[in-house]
């Protein structure tokens, strides 16, 4: 998908498990880490077709290479987030000196969490927005994305339905609700956005 793309470069900390199948297709999980610069790991779900890898074993400690997509789906009120992958490939090692995690993606925001806030701790700009991007079959994903200074104030000028280009990174949070519990959200950090223009037909 061109308008949605996603590629990581991360460590395998839970190999493959079964998640369901479909029309005669399984499919499996698998969770990776992947290291920031900053040196903070997000943790990072993957969804694969059993036809989109070599095979099912253990690769626990190993590195991937892994081109895919983001997607989302409502679950009892939860918006879940996976990257649902089209190729990964095994490494021996790391090849490189750092991790790796890129994201591209085109869509629509449908949503604004909040104007421009500032952080309580680190007094940054930030903007949260929720952007639609479309799939095959008449389908959706919507993505949170979160903005960081001047980009926050950009884009909290934009109006809901402005077609915009993201690229970033997919970083996982987690916190600690009311209830106690542990919970881990997903979110694309925003390094550039620009307003795209629409095709004329």
């Amino acid at each position: 998908m061109e308008n949605n793309q996603i590629q990581l470069l991360g460590k395998v900390v839970r190999s493959f498990f079964h998640e369901y199948s479909i029309y005669g297709e399984d499919f499996y999980s698998l969770i990776i880490s992947v290291t920031r610069t900053s040196g903070v790991t997000d943790t990072l779900r993957l969804l694969c077709s059993g036809k989109n890898i070599p095979s099912t074993d253990d690769i626990t400690g190993k590195y991937v290479e892994v081109f895919g997509n983001i997607r989302t789906r409502n679950e009892n009120g939860h918006l879940l987030l996976s990257v649902f992958v089209e190729s990964l490939n095994v490494l021996e090692a790391n090849p490189s000196e750092s991790d790796q995690n890129k994201v591209y993606l085109e869509g629509y925001i449908c949503k604004r969490q909040a104007d421009c806030r500032t952080t309580p701790f680190s007094d940054r700009t930030i903007t949260d927005i929720i952007l639609a991007v479309n799939r095959s079959f008449g389908k959706s994903s919507y993505i949170p994305c979160i903005t960081w200074n001047r980009n926050a104030v950009f884009t909290s000028s934009l109006p809901i339905g402005t077609k915009v280009k993201i690229s970033g990174r997919l970083q996982s949070r987690t916190y600690t609700k009311a209830d106690g519990y542990s919970h881990t959200v997903y979110e694309v950090s925003v390094q550039q956005i620009e307003v795209a223009k629409e095709s004329v037909a």
